[in-house]
């Protein structure tokens, strides 16, 4: 039976610190975070509640992974995927609530009160800088996912979506590389911006040229380099 992971007690032991926006943040900061940090452990399929205002904050998963999804108001749209050490919630600080969040595994996420968060910030220079670093980060992924949907066939987007997933999410196994993070057809065809009767059709010839496998609701890479070269199509 494997055994259920435990949060992290203190921000400077976490494993996945070194992946977060706190990976240069020293010692002494990290106990300062702490003093504003809850820890949730939350199911698959449970929302993770964002709020927006002055009563907002974000999240730093630990363990585990969640959709992040945009809010209008006759449907919602997938934003990302996110994994240990990604944060999310922080869209909404300064906006109305736009943004929510549901989980796709069991998993440990600490949530930062906005307030709280922002003191630490004004103290510290290590702080505000990866704050920034994460947030510069997923700006360059949207443009580059923007310019995607409005420049590149639709397999191209599909190619470019699961290669990006094959290095976030990708364990080696013996048929290839396993994207380990459960994610429905509809969710996929949302990111690579098609409906799913397209995604559908591109995944399936990409499985009879044994680009990929399929493994349940999971893929299994099985040749990198021709998922790469179909990146470029």
């Amino acid at each position: 039976m494997k055994k259920k992971k435990e949060p992290t007690k203190k921000c400077y032991d976490c494993p996945i610190r070194a992946k977060s926006i706190f990976a240069q943040v020293d010692a002494s900061t990290c106990e300062a975070i702490d003093q504003v940090r809850q820890t949730h452990v939350f199911e698959s399929e449970q929302d993770l509640p964002l709020k927006s205002g002055a009563k907002s904050g974000f999240y730093c998963l630990q363990v585990g992974h969640a959709r992040l999804f945009f809010k209008s108001e006759k449907k919602t749209n997938t934003v990302r995927i996110c994994g240990p050490g990604d944060f999310l919630g922080y869209g909404d600080w300064y906006t109305a609530d736009t943004h929510g969040a549901v989980a796709l595994s069991s998993g440990i996420a600490c949530y930062f009160d906005r307030l709280g968060f922002e003191k630490e910030m004004r103290h510290n220079h290590e702080l505000s800088e990866g704050v920034i670093k994460g947030l510069c980060k997923i700006i360059n992924l949207k443009d580059e996912r923007i310019s995607g949907l409005e420049n590149h066939s639709v397999r191209n987007r599909i190619s470019v979506l699961l290669y990006n997933l094959m290095k976030k999410f990708g364990v080696n196994t013996v048929d290839g590389v396993l994207i380990d993070v459960s994610v429905d057809r509809r969710t996929l065809s949302e990111l690579s911006g098609t409906v799913i009767e397209s995604f559908a059709r591109i995944i399936t010839q990409m499985e009879t040229e044994k680009i990929i496998k399929r493994a349940g609701r999971k893929i299994i890479v099985a040749d990198k380099e021709k998922l790469l070269r179909s990146t470029y199509e």
